[in-house]
């Protein structure tokens, strides 16, 4: 690239598994403040690494030295429809999802290391920038499991109604976890009976069986293939 021609600014689709309007706005500093403060007020810590924040930061700094936003500016999904942050606690992992206007942009899964918990859930909210408690820590231990992924579908879609797209996603998604050919179809924060590390084979699966019962032939942002869409990901990253 010529020192004379602009560079093209870093948007969310270039960074996140993200779609639609989501992918054409340019990560923008504000929105790298809420994702900050969502991670601090939810997990207590500040993230380091493959969190959601880190790389906005990044986006967003760069995206401000080449003139594409301005130091104090938001993007049109950051102001219009926030960031949320949710935790879940199950027996022995912890499950955290980082959404951005309801798409997932990043999903973690973190051995618990002490004890073994009932199931526990949190969530942040963030419309803007708030003070971090300081401290340090990484998430991401291991692959992420199909039923990770449908517990993450669970925390973003709050209290989205279950259409026939989502419910066959989720059958779909139970059997590629269980190995078997039919039968009841699990809702998505139930425990599965038998789970596996999600592949990319498993998340064209399972969107291709929510798209084929959508009238709109899409998938949903923030629905059940695109947490484990964004599972596969991390995992081939890994």
């Amino acid at each position: 690239m010529s020192q004379g021609q602009p560079q093209r600014p870093i948007k969310y689709g270039d960074a996140f598994p993200v779609s639609g309007d989501h992918a054409n706005q340019t990560v923008a500093p504000r929105d790298a403040a809420m994702m900050q403060s969502a991670e601090g007020l939810v997990l207590g810590l500040t993230q380091k690494g493959g969190a959601a924040a880190a790389t906005m930061h990044s986006a967003a700094d760069r995206n401000e030295a080449v003139g594409a936003v301005a130091h104090e500016e938001f993007s049109a999904v950051g102001e219009g429809q926030g960031v949320t942050v949710a935790e879940a606690e199950l027996p022995d992992r912890r499950v955290v999802v980082e959404s951005v206007g309801g798409q997932v942009v990043r999903l973690f899964a973190q051995a618990l290391s002490q004890g073994v918990g009932q199931l526990r859930e949190r969530t942040g909210d963030v419309q803007g920038g708030g003070e971090l408690r300081q401290g340090a820590g990484d998430l991401g231990e291991g692959k992420l499991t199909i039923g990770e992924a449908l517990e993450a579908t669970g925390l973003t879609a709050g209290h989205k109604v279950v259409e026939q797209s989502d419910a066959s996603a989720i059958e779909e998604a139970e059997m590629r976890a269980s190995g078997r050919s039919g039968g009841r179809s699990a809702a998505a924060t139930e425990k599965l009976p038998a789970d596996k590390p999600v592949t990319w084979e498993d998340a064209e699966r399972i969107a291709a069986a929510e798209m084929r019962n959508n009238p709109k032939l899409t998938t949903h942002p923030g629905g059940v293939a695109a947490s484990v869409d964004a599972a596969a990901r991390i995992n081939e990253s890994d």
